[in-house]
């Protein structure tokens, strides 16, 4: 019986490393950082800071360090706002419906708006980014380009994507894609494994890898 319940702790530690661990974000650190008010990681603050454009046009400024942006992308999880599975606005619509038609001036309005209301979208960012660029307007291209590209190095930094276990995370599938675009890869086909969407990649490549692993864990929430 002793051993039975040695067993049973045991068991039960391995699941909890597991449950605050996915690659190398540890989400329970994050959930705490992001609810303290002392924290320079406060969501709230974080949150105003991202949101803030500038208008210093330069890649390398920006507000927020590293480490905020991975608080900021993996505390959306933890935030009323986050639904990874919840239909677009109607801003994000209005926007996208307006982008696919190569109407860019009167797509960026409703672009802003909808960052407001997902703010770590990344495709919803980087559509943005492109639209301002399209249009000749420097300002939103550079800030919502610095967002995109901050928050994707946010995701790159969470493992390395070769082994199940080195995943990269994602709070949305759509964001594996922007992933795999921003290293111009390839894939030849995507398969699950282990609790991630795992990419067979052509080579020769930049990674010089074969396959590609993003955990999606955050993805599916009640």
């Amino acid at each position: 019986m002793r051993y039975i319940i040695l067993l049973l702790i045991f068991l039960m530690g391995i699941f909890k490393i597991n449950a605050q661990h996915i690659s190398n974000i540890d989400m329970d650190s994050i959930a705490y950082a992001i609810k303290d008010s002392s924290s320079p990681n406060y969501y709230p603050l974080l949150l105003a800071t991202f949101l803030k454009n500038q208008d210093t046009i330069d890649i390398e400024f920006d507000s927020l360090s590293a480490e905020g942006y991975t608080h900021l992308y993996y505390g959306w999880y933890f935030q009323d706002g986050y639904k990874p599975n919840a239909e677009e606005t109607e801003n994000e619509s209005k926007f996208l419906d307006l982008y696919h038609n190569n109407q860019y001036a009167e797509a960026i309005p409703f672009g802003e708006l909808a960052v407001l209301e997902s703010p770590v979208n990344i495709v919803l960012l980087h559509k943005l980014a492109l639209a301002g660029n399209y249009t000749g307007n420097a300002t939103v291209f550079w800030n919502y380009y610095r967002k995109y590209i901050r928050l994707l190095q946010a995701i790159k930094s969470s493992g390395d994507g070769k082994t199940a276990n080195t995943a990269f995370v994602v709070i949305n599938v759509y964001d594996e894609y922007e992933v795999l675009s921003d290293f111009e890869l390839k894939k030849d086909k995507q398969s699950e494994e282990n609790g991630c969407d795992k990419f067979t990649i052509r080579q020769p490549n930049e990674l010089n890898t074969s396959v590609l692993f993003f955990n999606k864990t955050l993805t599916i929430k009640e």
